[in-house]
């Protein structure tokens, strides 16, 4: 198996050689993939998604629109990799990935947070279109897959109005749900 510095050396090698564009975006395309998405879940990742953030918050302001964001977290993972291996729990994330990919609309981005964590940014969805969100991938994993998670929600302008603090109300939310053992927490 090539090292990282092989893989990256026959690169820059293609990279000189293509002679169009279309070749150029070939050998790109990914190199792109894999540093805006999560391996396992095929979701967006964590640093892509705070980019969206920054975009639809200042985007949210500018227009006076509503924006959502649902952090939702797998219940037990830890305790599902123990118990089953760490496929079981590797599986699990792919549902609950699939899940919250199924019930998103194309203008809303969703990403692996970190961990057993997922989060969904939701333009245009005001607080209970967020928790009609959040409430059905919840209830799709759990009656699907049997895989439980809870949620936090918060929305721009209601909760907050930067994206620093929109992230602190949703995750408070999400640990609140979590300590009262409910699966969507919206207000305080």
């Amino acid at each position: 198996m090539a090292t990282d510095r092989e893989e990256l050396e026959a690169l820059v090698r293609a990279v000189r050689e293509a002679r169009d564009e279309g070749a150029l975006r070939g050998l790109l395309a990914p190199l792109l993939e894999r540093a805006t998405h999560d391996g396992l879940t095929g979701l967006l990742n964590r640093a892509r998604l705070d980019q969206a953030l920054e975009v639809e918050v200042a985007r949210a302001r500018r227009h006076s629109r509503r924006l959502a964001l649902v952090l939702l977290d797998l219940d037990d993972l830890k305790q599902l990799n123990d118990r089953e291996g760490h496929a079981a729990g590797d599986s699990a994330l792919r549902a609950a990935a699939r899940a919250l990919h199924e019930r998103a609309r194309r203008s809303d981005c969703v990403a692996r947070w970190g961990g057993d964590e997922l989060a969904a940014l939701l333009p245009e969805t005001g607080p209970e279109g967020a928790l009609s969100f959040a409430r059905d991938v919840v209830a799709r994993l759990r009656e699907r897959d049997g895989v439980a998670l809870c949620a936090g929600v918060a929305t721009l302008p209601d909760d907050a109005s930067d994206a620093k603090t929109l992230v602190g109300v949703a995750d408070r939310r999400l640990y609140a749900a979590k300590r009262a053992a409910v699966s969507v927490v919206g207000r305080d």
